[in-house]
């Protein structure tokens, strides 16, 4: 008697159940349907450090796509330089505009921009004011709660410049668990020997109020705490497997007052101890307009890391494959015969005029001229045409032995000049050096002491005990960050940068060697024209 009534309470319990679950499905459904609601693409907020015991100002700018659907998206923290604020990515960096410029290439980023005081972004030797804690304990855990961001180390980047470029290089090395991928702008830090040498005040300021040792002088200044933020140091242990997964861009103004000498050493200890990264040395100073001009590259570096993989390229170079016609070319020989020179006369030459000179010691020439050396001739031949550099004759050196050159530069000259129309005058001669011919070229400079006004090297063998450069002689130094010549380069660069000689220096994108020397020939060009048309 009581089975229909357990049947229909069972069944009113199926029925109140179904119908919880339909009206749960609908009530998901016209959640799911609503419309996402829109925010304001750039954004000032502040979060309340219990550790800072302040308020934190930090601005955020959303892609377009944050609008338009539900994903999330990874993260680039834009760090500011001493004396600045959260502002100066908007107002002096133009970030809304480059980041819409560049939204092709990294895809679409979310920016956070937080105000750094002058903490240099890692945590005072005191303990009284724990920055970098803030950044990973309040203010990483603070975005990634307010906005859609995705979350784990290959989806955060940290990019700054100056004071910012230092944090952009400590933050992932003291946390390579929170950010992967630092871009270091005209970064911002000593060398020991710079440290030592910095004025009481300034130091006191500057760096003994983050680093400890206010008040010291000497080795006095150089703190454990120093030590433990020095990537002089950290790179310097015996294991650096804490840092095989993190990837760094350097990038820093061959112009600089001494951060330029600080970036390029720091380039040759990586590379001494095997740490991947890429480095670029640019013409220009401490400035906006150069940060500027670092972005495009910054910005493929960085969507390489969000998406894992490298899509750098060979830089294509804007030339006429046109070689000099067979009239063009002409030859002397070395004494006894030895050897050809041949010589490569400009598309314009005419016999009533006179013309600067541009000398070449080729790696492979011997009696025949390479496919190299014609590829290095149309790039040439192409520019006195575009009038990129004046007409000019090329002197084209074969391959001698250092001793053998040496013996007959004078004798190479003398015959140019009194064979053909060249301007027989230091100040129209410019010397050009590639790959395994540096040395030689450097050495001849040196024995030739006033013959050239201009030593060019591109991806040169610049040997590391190199004697002093030649006081009178401009220097142009071209190399990709790959270069088995380093330490060369950064003694050759150190030299001239102490001694107030003039030199142009340039760190270039790795490639294959003889795209490495053309590319650095193209952009010397505007160097060359100054040189030969004094």
């Amino acid at each position: 008697m009581n089975t229909p009534w357990l049947h229909t309470e069972h069944s009113l319990k199926t029925l109140t159940f179904s119908g919880v679950f339909l009206l749960f499905a609908f009530m998901c459904k016209k959640e799911e349907e609503k419309p996402v609601q829109s925010v304001d693409l750039y954004q000032v907020s502040e979060i309340n450090s219990r550790l800072l015991n302040r308020s934190v100002t930090y601005a955020v700018l959303l892609p377009e796509e944050y609008n338009t659907g539900r994903d999330s998206f990874p993260v680039v923290y834009l760090l500011h330089g001493f004396g600045d604020n959260f502002t100066a990515w908007k107002l002096g960096g133009n970030i809304e505009y480059y980041a819409g410029a560049y939204a092709t290439v990294t895809g679409p980023v979310i920016y956070v921009m937080p105000d750094g005081y002058n903490s240099y972004y890692v945590n005072r030797y005191n303990g009284k004011f724990p920055y970098m804690d803030m950044f990973v304990n309040e203010l990483v855990p603070a975005v990634d709660s307010l906005f859609r961001t995705r979350k784990g180390s290959i989806h955060r980047a940290v990019m700054g410049y100056s004071m910012g470029g230092y944090g952009a290089m400590i933050l992932p090395l003291k946390h390579p668990e929170i950010f992967s991928t630092g871009v270091c702008l005209s970064m911002s830090f000593r060398t020991d020997e710079q440290y030592l040498a910095e004025p009481q005040s300034v130091f006191n300021y500057q760096f003994g109020a983050i680093f400890g040792g206010t008040g010291s002088s000497g080795t006095g200044r150089i703190t454990e705490y120093f030590k433990e933020h020095s990537p002089f140091y950290l790179f310097r242990a015996e294991d650096l497997s804490p840092y095989s997964h993190l990837r760094f861009l350097i990038d820093c103004g061959d112009d600089e007052e001494q951060l330029n000498i600080t970036n390029d050493d720091l380039h040759v200890l990586m590379r001494q101890q095997n740490l991947p990264h890429s480095y670029r040395v640019r013409n220009g100073a401490h400035s906006w307009d150069y940060w500027h001009a670092s972005l495009p590259e910054a910005f493929g570096f960085i969507a390489d890391g969000f998406h894992q993989q490298n899509t750098s390229t060979d830089q294509e170079i804007p030339y006429s494959l046109t070689y000099p016609a067979p009239a063009q070319f002409d030859s002397i020989t070395t004494s006894g015969n030895t050897a050809t020179v041949h010589i490569v006369k400009p598309p314009s030459y005419k016999e009533t005029e006179k013309y600067p000179s541009i000398y070449i010691i080729s790696e492979d020439d011997r009696n025949e001229i390479s496919g190299q050396s014609l590829d290095r001739f149309a790039l040439l031949n192409d520019a006195m045409i575009k009038g990129k550099i004046p007409p000019a004759l090329i002197v084209n050196i074969p391959h001698l032995s250092t001793d053998d050159l040496i013996g007959n530069i004078q004798l190479i000259i003398a015959r140019t000049d009194s064979l053909f129309h060249t301007i027989a005058s230091p100040g129209k001669r410019i010397a050009l050096g590639f790959g395994n011919t540096g040395a030689d070229m450097l050495s001849v400079i040196r024995s030739a002491s006033g013959d050239f006004v201009g030593c060019f090297l591109y991806n040169a063998n610049i040997p590391d005990s190199l004697n002093e450069p030649v006081a009178g002689v401009f220097y142009y130094l071209d190399q990709t960050d790959d270069n088995a010549s380093y330490t060369g380069y950064n003694r050759m660069y150190k030299q001239l940068k102490y001694n107030n000689m003039p030199f142009e220096y340039r760190v270039r994108q790795s490639t294959t060697p003889f795209n490495a020397m053309q590319t650095g020939l193209y952009y010397s060009l505007h160097n060359m024209y100054l040189k030969l048309s004094n």
